[in-house]
């Protein structure tokens, strides 16, 4: 047997090694198997640790209990084969909230900033389409930026410009990253676009002075579906091929541009065209990421509804269309192995925040009026408000998944609702496949 990726120290350590008993083992359900070239790879998602088995150690596998071989032995000290009676779970919910006490953050290192809520494009399913609409102003940005630095625990600031659309209050972000700069505070920004602003002179800008390092923009579908979906107030040039061709600046520049292709019932047929259409005009690019979303339901001035049958539909064409990224290489999956995570998303850690134009603070970039927990002016004023973004969920199925331990739904999160037989199923089988890659880029380096 060989360790091709040892694990999380920190989580192995909590652990500990586990102790041989005279009783029968079975594989714990957080153990992903798959199949390579040369054996059985094993990943165990609550430590990351992931091992080899060669075609005889692997024997056992499907004929447990088995008897007590090195490997076997090695594979229950490092919790793969545990006892028939054990709770996984119980040990899952108990290390995730020790390592949520051991891990408390200093500090706020992320900030996701509302330049604006005006958006030069009327899409239908706008979540943010009944909110005031503000720019922030100078005085608000001046406090943020004193706030930043007043809680960052000498930490790289992490900025996510958001809105609205962002660029329509591009001199806020001017504004906040020459402050930092001035301050020599270290930052780094990403940002969320339609992407339609962008020109030479504003990349330039960008990768100069805000360190843009990516932006994720939407594509609604092809040229036609796009234009009318995304509606644009007083365009002049086209506004799909101009998106494409800020796309193609952007990487020119370096700039890592996430493409979300929103799916709805409007479009599902399309979409399949604009991945066509995207590979033959950008193709595979090491900064270029493409995935499908399905729309959120009850959003926006023209609410989406549907019934079980077309969310089945729907969800079964967002994996159809994510295999197909995958396929051409334009769907690349950034992350690492599973393994235990402590918190989902910034709505569940005290280092992340939202800030709306006009100063006050959030948890969700879903931003809804009366759930804002304080302000830059004085800070948190609304304990509760933070706490209400805390409380999970858990779908039927989710105790028996094997990536369970790198999974949390929050109570509160739409992402949560979306979740599904369709999108979780893919999920396990792409995690299995992250493991083959893992090892395909890590086998030359293993002892022989």
């Amino acid at each position: 047997m060989k360790t091709i990726v040892a694990g999380k120290s920190n989580l192995i350590r909590l652990l500990g090694k586990q102790v041989e008993q005279e009783t029968e083992y079975r594989l714990m359900n957080y153990v992903l198997r798959t199949t390579c070239d040369d054996g059985i790879l094993l990943h165990n998602s609550l430590t990351g640790h992931l091992v080899l088995l060669d075609e005889e150690e692997a024997l056992f596998l499907d004929d447990l209990p088995a008897l007590r071989t090195a490997a076997v032995t090695e594979l229950i000290e490092n919790h793969f084969l545990v006892p028939t009676d054990y709770d996984e779970k119980d040990t899952v919910l108990s290390m995730r909230a020790l390592v949520k006490r051991l891990e408390v953050p200093k500090g706020i290192e992320s900030y996701t900033i509302l330049t604006t809520t005006n958006c030069n494009a009327r899409c239908f399913y706008c979540y943010e389409s009944e909110l005031p609409k503000l720019n922030m102003d100078e005085t608000t940005a001046s406090k943020l930026v004193d706030y930043m630095i007043q809680h960052r625990e000498g930490k790289t600031l992490k900025l996510h410009w958001f809105g609205g659309e962002p660029l329509v209050c591009l001199n806020r972000i001017d504004q906040v990253c020459n402050a930092l700069k001035t301050k020599d505070v270290q930052y780094i920004s990403t940002m969320t676009s339609n992407g339609y602003l962008f020109d030479d002179e504003v990349v330039e800008k960008a990768t100069a002075l805000w360190k843009l390092d990516s932006v994720q923009i939407t594509l609604d579908g092809t040229e036609d579906v796009y234009n009318r979906t995304k509606a644009y107030v007083g365009n002049g040039e086209n506004p799909y091929k101009r998106v494409l061709k800020n796309i193609r600046l952007l990487l020119l520049h370096s700039v890592r541009v996430i493409i979300r292709l929103n799916l709805d019932q409007h479009n599902a047929d399309d979409l399949m065209a604009l991945i066509s259409e995207l590979n033959d005009t950008i193709g595979s690019n090491e900064k270029l990421e493409v995935y499908s979303h399905v729309l959120f339901e009850n959003a926006g001035f023209s609410p989406i509804k549907r019934d079980e049958d077309r969310r089945a539909m729907l969800y079964a064409r967002q994996v159809e269309l994510n295999r197909t990224l995958e396929s051409l290489r334009l769907s690349k999956s950034h992350r690492a192995l599973p393994f235990l995570k402590s918190h989902c998303c910034m709505a569940d850690t005290d280092n992340a925040t939202v800030v709306y134009p006009d100063g006050r603070l959030f948890k969700c970039e879903h931003v809804n009026i009366g759930d804002e927990y304080g302000n830059v002016d004085v800070g948190i004023i609304n304990r509760a408000g933070i706490e209400r973004f805390q409380s999970t969920i858990e779908l039927e199925a989710c105790s028996q998944c094997p990536i369970f331990p790198s999974c949390i739904l929050l109570q509160n999160c739409q992402g949560a609702l979306d979740k599904n037989i369709y999108t979780c199923k893919y999920e396990v089988e792409r995690a299995r496949r992250t493991l083959i890659k893992y090892y395909q880029n890590n086998k030359i380096d293993l002892p022989t």
